[in-house]
């Protein structure tokens, strides 16, 4: 008995080594199958042909002939646009990258009840970017089952898998330049403040590079500071009198609430206190005061995710499976001179 799109397709895209919509291109027809690489597409045929495959009314009328398709990942916890833009500027660039090439760009929230796994397996989607603020063995082995390409981002590492890439931005180089700007300024007592109970890989990664500058300029590093809100009422002002003259945060979205506490308990900042942020997006021209943040090119970055998502699976070598981009800083009004000097 023939069976039919739905019940086949993610066999035939496995055995033959590519993904799902792969191989309805091949398999449908239409003027997008014609970059793929021959030698796939006789893949996907003699497969085909070996289980029996007949794609069904349905299967053909969804899929013939369509444009790429990239689900984009995202945590339901987080607005695309609120007052940090971190996920507005990621987004813009990989709106921008997929209507640049005619592809359509899914939203995938991620959260609780909400996992982007279960589409996988419909054929829909090209290629995946994962955009979580933690890497996920699941979503690498999902992937890599399905022969899906994979954009990890903000991941350091990739993964052994052929189909994985993973793309960030240098937290080294970044903090390196915060805590070069700090000290230049006469800064000697720094402190890196990270969320309470976040297990986030890269917020880590910051915290160590950042230990590691403030020694290499022959400092002690002050002991890490864990935020959390509502806490104990003067706790900036407290800090500020042990000593206490410059933090760097794990994001700008966490400095602008510092920021805002801070105003709260009456602090003079920058002098009493001077921040740093990380991300430097259009929000840091809106605090009080302007927040010198480490820049990340998150529009860079979501435009690359997407178009090396489409190169692969169109079957092309989009070179290296590990990007990293280069970070700047924009030093604006929230850094100064401490009082002491």
């Amino acid at each position: 008995m023939p069976l039919n799109g739905k019940a086949v397709l993610p066999e035939i895209a496995a055995l033959a080594g590519v993904s799902p919509a792969v191989a309805l291109r091949v398999l449908h027809g239409g003027r997008y199958s014609l970059r793929i690489p021959g030698d796939q597409a006789d893949r996907i045929h003699q497969v085909a042909a070996r289980l029996g495959y007949q794609p069904d009314a349905a299967t053909i009328e969804t899929h013939a002939g369509r444009a790429h398709s990239i689900l984009f990942s995202m945590p339901v916890y987080y607005k695309v646009s609120g007052d940090s833009q971190y996920f507005a500027n990621l987004l813009d660039g990989a709106m921008t990258a997929a209507f640049d090439r005619g592809c359509t760009l899914a939203l995938a929230p991620i959260g609780s009840h909400a996992n982007p796994l279960s589409a996988l397996d419909t054929g829909r989607y090209d290629g995946i970017v994962w955009s979580m603020l933690e890497s996920r063995d699941d979503v690498v082995e999902a992937a890599r089952e399905r022969a899906i390409p994979l954009v990890l981002l903000h991941a350091e590492k990739t993964c052994a898998c052929t189909n994985t890439l993973s793309m960030g931005c240098d937290n080294v180089q970044g903090m390196e330049l915060a805590v070069e700007h700090l000290a230049m300024l006469g800064h000697r007592n720094i402190a890196f403040v990270t969320y309470r109970n976040l297990d986030q890989p890269e917020f880590a990664l910051r915290e160590n590079a950042m230990a590691a500058a403030v020694r290499s300029k022959g400092l002690r590093p002050w002991p890490t500071i864990a935020y959390e809100a509502d806490a104990v009422p003067g706790r900036w002002r407290g800090l500020a009198r042990e000593g206490l003259t410059a933090i760097v945060c794990a994001s700008e979205a966490l400095a602008g609430a510092i920021l805002r506490e801070a105003a709260k308990e009456a602090l003079w900042l920058p002098d009493e206190l001077s921040v740093v942020g990380f991300d430097s997006t259009s929000y840091c021209e809106t605090t009080m005061p302007k927040l010198t943040a480490v820049h990340q090119p998150l529009f860079n970055l979501g435009y690359d995710a997407v178009a090396t998502l489409v190169e692969r699976a169109m079957g092309f070598d989009s070179g290296s499976d590990h990007r990293l981009f280069p970070c700047t800083l924009d030093v604006r009004d929230s850094t100064a001179p401490p009082l002491s000097l």
